[in-house]
């Protein structure tokens, strides 16, 4: 009966020790796999942050070109009326002189 206590009481030891081991192998193949998830995700954010970057560089840009075209368009316009004043101040002047 003592042998089988002291087997007994070998099979336990070895089996804590197992356990311990498992438990520390486990921990380490998480941090193995949550570090390589964590990797993944800052690249995710950089390249996120890049697209997002460049994306607003377009939309600067465009709205830069569409500030310029609708002042090009504004002065066109201004160019244009001023132009048509000058007409109509000179027919009018022109009328003037007519019998």
């Amino acid at each position: 009966m003592r042998q089988l206590s002291m087997a007994w009481e070998r099979w336990q030891e070895w089996y804590a020790t197992l356990k311990g081991q498992q438990f520390k192998t486990a921990g380490a193949i998480r941090r193995m796999m949550n570090r390589k998830l964590s990797m993944a995700w800052e690249q995710w954010q950089q390249v996120c942050a890049e697209l997002r970057r460049q994306r607003e560089l377009l939309a600067h840009a465009m709205r830069k070109f569409m500030r310029a075209k609708l002042f090009m368009g504004w002065n066109s316009w201004r160019a244009w009326a001023e132009e048509q004043r000058r007409v109509a101040l000179m027919l009018a002047g022109a009328n003037q002189f007519q019998p």
